[in-house]
């Protein structure tokens, strides 16, 4: 098990995440990718030929000693309850505009 803590995510990475992953999910093809400011945390989700989808997720609680990086496989249907969950995460810290300067 990996721990990380703290603010790992920005609301508009996993706006700009969930959006890529609405996309993979209605066509079966590409990548969606959760970069994040905050080096703790990666998550990229391919789908390929035939509908396989593939996961790999890169979280460290300490990006200057550790590494850890977990690949595994999913089935299509879970992109959209993934889809619903970041959507609800969203609803309840939504993306804030930013003051021009």
């Amino acid at each position: 098990m990996v721990r990380a803590e703290g603010p790992l995510v920005l609301a508009q990475e996993l706006a700009r995440f969930a959006k890529q992953l609405e996309k993979i999910n209605a066509t079966l093809s590409g990548e969606a990718e959760l970069r994040c400011m905050e080096p703790n945390l990666e998550i990229a989700i391919q789908c390929g030929s035939l509908g396989h989808v593939a996961a790999k997720i890169m979280i460290t609680p300490d990006h200057m000693t550790q590494s850890h990086e977990f690949k595994f496989d999913l089935d299509q249907s879970y992109l959209g309850p993934l889809v619903i969950g970041c959507k609800g995460v969203l609803s309840r810290w939504p993306v804030r505009s930013q003051p021009s300067a």
